[in-house]
C-alpha cells in the first residue's frame, strides 16, 4: 500500500523558514525542513531538480538512523527504508547554505507499506534557539580532508556546526540564518549583497518575502559574526562603524524577540574585531546580552578545513564551550 501526502500539510512540521507554496516547500537556509510521524516501512521525498546543476544535500533521519543523501538534476527522489513496518519520526532537512538563491524544492511525500499513513502532527521541543551567522553557522569546510580547495556542498554539513550540536544536546527546536561570507558592516572583500541583519529579516532568499518574528520566538538568539568584517587594519573610524551596526542590530533583536537572551560568539577563525565586539555588547550592561570569544582553529593541530575554517574537529571543541554558556544563560540542564 502506498500514499502520497501532498504538500503543504497540517499533520508535517516545517523546521525553520521555508516559502510555503501552494503545492510545494522550498528550503534556504541550513537545516530547515520537514519533521513528521508516519505509519509503514519506507518514505520517499519528491524533490525538484535544483537550478544552476546544483548538488544539494540532505539528511533524512528516520527514528535514531540518519542518511545524509544528494538532490541532483540525475537524483531528485529520496527513498529511506524503516528498520520495520511500524510508526515512525522523520526528519528531513536541507544540510548544505542557499547559494546563487538556488532553492531545495520539495514537491510530494510518499509512505509504502502496509496500513501506510501519514500520522498526527508530533510535539515540538520546548526549547527554542535561533542561530544567527556566516559560513561557521553554515558548515562550510566542515567535512573537509585537509586544507581543500575552495567551496564544495558536499564538504558541507550543517549537522555538524558547534551550533547544530547544541541544538541537538538541549534538544531544542532550532531555526538558521546564515549565508558564508557576509558580514554585520560589510561583507567579506566588501561583496554587495545583503547583510547579516538585512537576510535576517527574509523568509528565504530564493523568494525575499519579509519574515514574521511572532511564527518563531527563540528563548535564546546566538549570532557567531564579525568575521567578515574584518580585513585586520580597520581604522578607528570603521571600528566605530561596527560597533554602530552591532548595537543596532541586537536593539532590532531585543524589538522582535523581547523574551530572547542574547550569546554573541567569535573567534573561530580570526579575533581582529574582538575588543569592538567586547566594547559594543557590554555598553548593554545586561546579563541577557553576553559575548562568548571562542579560540581560534589556528592554536589548534588539525582544526582548519577549507579555506582554513573550522573542520569537525573544531566544531565539537566549539561545541562543547557553546554549550556550557548556554547552560549558564539558560539554566537548562547539562
Amino acid at each position: 500500500m502506498s500514499i502520497t501526502v501532498s504538500l503543504p500539510h497540517n499533520d508535517l512540521h516545517v523546521l525553520g523558514r521555508a516559502d510555503e507554496r501552494e503545492d510545494a516547500l522550498a528550503f534556504d537556509w541550513t537545516n530547515s525542513g520537514v519533521f513528521f510521524r508516519f505509519h509503514g516501512k519506507t518514505v520517499r521525498f519528491h524533490f525538484d531538480a535544483p537550478d544552476l546543476n546544483q548538488q544539494l544535500y540532505v539528511q533524512v533521519r528516520v527514528d535514531n538512523r540518519s542518511h545524509r543523501l544528494c538532490v541532483s538534476s540525475e537524483q531528485t527522489v529520496i527513498e529511506v527504508d524503516a528498520t520495520e513496518d511500524g510508526d515512525h519520526r522523520v526528519f528531513c532537512v536541507r544540510n548544505n547554505e542557499v547559494l546563487d538563491s538556488v532553492p531545495l524544492v520539495l514537491r510530494r511525500i510518499e509512505i509504502d507499506g502496509e496500513q501506510a499513513a501519514l500520522l498526527p502532527r508530533p510535539t515540538l521541543p520546548d526549547r527554542r534557539i535561533l542561530f544567527i551567522g556566516d559560513s561557521i553557522t553554515c558548515g562550510f569546510g566542515v567535512l573537509t580532508k585537509g586544507l581543500g580547495n575552495g567551496f564544495k556542498t558536499a564538504e558541507q554539513d550543517g549537522s555538524n556546526t558547534a551550533a547544530a550540536l547544541t541544538a541537538a544536546h538541549f534538544g531544542a527546536e532550532s531555526h538558521f540564518v546564515c549565508i558564508s561570507g557576509r558580514g554585520i558592516w560589510r561583507n567579506c572583500e566588501r561583496y554587495v549583497a545583503p547583510l547579516i541583519p538585512e537576510f535576517t529579516e527574509l523568509t528565504t532568499i530564493s523568494n525575499p518575502a519579509p519574515w514574521d518574528h511572532a511564527r518563531f520566538q527563540p528563548h535564546l538568539i546566538v549570532i557567531n559574526a564579525g568575521t567578515n568584517d574584518t580585513y585586520g587594519d580597520e581604522t578607528d573610524e570603521e571600528k566605530e562603524s561596527f560597533k554602530q551596526a552591532i548595537t543596532a542590530f541586537i536593539r532590532r533583536l531585543q524589538e522582535v524577540y523581547p523574551n530572547a537572551k542574547i550569546l554573541w560568539v567569535y573567534g573561530m577563525m580570526t579575533d581582529h574585531l574582538h575588543d569592538s565586539l567586547q566594547e559594543a555588547i557590554d555598553a548593554f550592561e545586561s546579563d541577557r546580552v553576553q559575548y562568548q570569544r571562542m579560540q581560534s582553529v589556528w592554536g589548534f593541530e588539525d582544526e582548519r578545513g577549507a579555506a582554513n575554517h573550522p573542520n569537525l574537529r573544531a566544531h565539537h571543541r566549539c561545541a562543547g564551550v557553546l554549550i556550557s554558556r548556554v547552560s549558564d544563560m539558560t539554566g537548562w540542564d547539562l
